[in-house]
């Protein structure tokens, strides 16, 4: 059976508790001893400062007061560590935190099986271990005295990565210790079929843990239309999440800021500095609308190449790096003639966008160009095509509209009427704007797509972030709804 005297936290993973482990007087010197530690941090070998804490590496066995500490967790759990015997005193400021982890260690052959951490000081705010990967999140709330113990394996002894936890901030200074017990993976799992094997009662209360923080969406923000903010914020509230609007140009790029596990993370803004800090906020485990684990840290300035080689079908597209006019006139030549379209890179809304004519304009438009540095993309003009955009979350059209063109103008903008939007998205629209933004590797995007007359579709451009309060306002599609239900269901998963 478990060790006796606990509260059962957790299962998957085991998480237990026991209040007033210590207390008293041996309290008050397991204390003394801690913050004596970390107040002599460099004289003492092995501590020292991180991002995280002071901390101190305590030999056991040279410290009675906590030798026996360490020998009643041993006697209590059954189960003694097989390597010297290590105790990790920290002490945290106000404010300071230990984002999530996995205590994931092996030494001589033996592997780091069991944690446990003794609180030195109540919270009445912060200062708890939340376990966010467990099933279902939970938390330990900090309280002087207090004994928490979680296993770092499985019953086969391989690593259980739902033992990640962390540390929440506090508004006052506090101190733990921390003790590693490692173990032959052979006596582990005799250990775990001896001790937690046997189904227990579910209906047996657990005092010591409290209902877990609800997940956070976070959403950077620097200068996102209001209208956007409240969408996602409205969805947020519907699904029971904590919603953070993280202001890029006053954020303090501080280590606790990091998000943990299982939070859902979306960057709205399109700034430089909010990407630095949708960049500094990720974590491994936080859910984000990006396909791979990195790619918030990579940005795709010029998919064309990557929806040419996906299958995604596009006009003919070339980018302009000459003003030679005889290599003008090929290009000219492999776009289908005239007329084509410039599209200057960096511009929204159909700034930059330009119908090009005559030879002559073509000319004209390359020299200013490049003069400015820029490099335009020329494009085959498809002719007899409306313009839609359709909003992709996932693997599926959530929302479409035409775009019509303005009064003299090529160029198109948003319906007015409601009646124009819709969620039965056409099959070839759906198909090529799904397949646009798996191929830059994103899981929601603005795909703007012509939808030819023939009932062939080209996808014109990706964009992400997009701005989807025509659909979510003008349309009444929740389109924010379905972006937070997929970073839930991903942060879940």
């Amino acid at each position: 059976m478990r060790p006796e005297g606990s509260t059962v936290v957790a299962r998957e993973p085991w998480v237990l508790a026991w209040d007033e482990f210590v207390r008293g007087d041996e309290l008050d010197a397991l204390r003394a001893e801690a913050l004596r530690a970390t107040s002599e941090t460099f004289a003492v070998p092995g501590s020292g400062r991180d991002p995280v804490s002071l901390y101190a590496e305590l030999a056991v066995d040279e410290r009675p007061t906590l030798r026996a500490l360490i020998e009643r967790i041993e006697e209590t759990l059954g189960l003694s560590c097989c390597t010297a015997r290590f105790a990790r005193v920290r002490r945290y400021a106000p404010g300071e935190s230990h984002g999530p982890h996995v205590d994931e260690y092996e030494l001589d052959g033996a592997v780091l099986a069991v944690t446990a951490l003794l609180y030195l000081s109540s919270h009445a705010r912060g200062g708890h271990t939340q376990f966010v990967r467990a099933e279902p999140p939970v938390a330990v709330e900090a309280r002087a005295g207090r004994l928490a113990v979680w296993l770092d394996l499985l019953e086969d002894a391989s690593p259980d990565e739902r033992s990640s936890h962390a540390s929440a901030a506090a508004d006052e200074e506090r101190c733990t210790i921390a003790y590693f017990i490692y173990v032959r993976r052979d006596e582990y799992r005799r250990w775990f079929r001896e001790r937690f094997a046997p189904v227990f009662d579910p209906q047996r209360p657990a005092p010591a843990a409290r209902a877990a923080p609800k997940r956070v969406f976070a959403c950077v923000d620097d200068g996102v239309p209001s209208e956007t903010m409240r969408a996602l914020a409205s969805a947020a509230k519907r699904h029971d999440l904590e919603f953070h609007r993280v202001q890029s140009r006053t954020f303090d790029f501080a280590p606790e800021r990091v998000l943990a596990a299982g939070s859902l993370l979306y960057r709205p803004a399109v700034s430089f500095v909010s990407q630095r800090v949708e960049q500094h906020l990720f974590a491994r485990g936080v859910a984000t609308f990006y396909r791979g684990e990195d790619g918030v840290h990579f940005q795709h300035a010029f998919p064309t190449l990557l929806f040419e080689r996906a299958g995604v079908t596009i006009p003919r597209t070339i980018p302009l790096v000459t003003a030679d006019r005889a290599a003008l006139r090929k290009i000219v030549d492999r776009l289908g003639g005239l007329p084509i379209v410039m599209k200057m890179l960096g511009g929204s809304g159909g700034v930059g966008v330009l119908k090009v004519d005559s030879l002559a304009s073509l000319f004209a438009l390359a020299d200013y160009a490049l003069a400015q540095g820029q490099t335009p993309m020329l494009s085959a003009y498809v002719a007899d095509a409306t313009h839609w955009r359709v909003v992709v979350v996932g693997d599926r059209a959530v929302a479409a509209y035409p775009n019509p063109a303005d009064a003299d103008d090529f160029r198109t903008s948003a319906p007015v009427d409601r009646a124009a939007f819709t969620t039965q998205v056409h099959p070839a629209l759906e198909r090529e704007a799904v397949s646009a933004t798996r191929a830059i590797g994103l899981e929601f995007a603005g795909v703007d797509v012509m939808l030819h007359a023939s009932g062939r579709a080209y996808v014109l451009e990706a964009n992400f972030p997009c701005y989807f309060g025509h659909a979510q306002g003008d349309g009444a599609i929740d389109v924010a709804g379905a972006m937070v239900a997929h970073l839930l269901d991903k942060a879940r998963r």
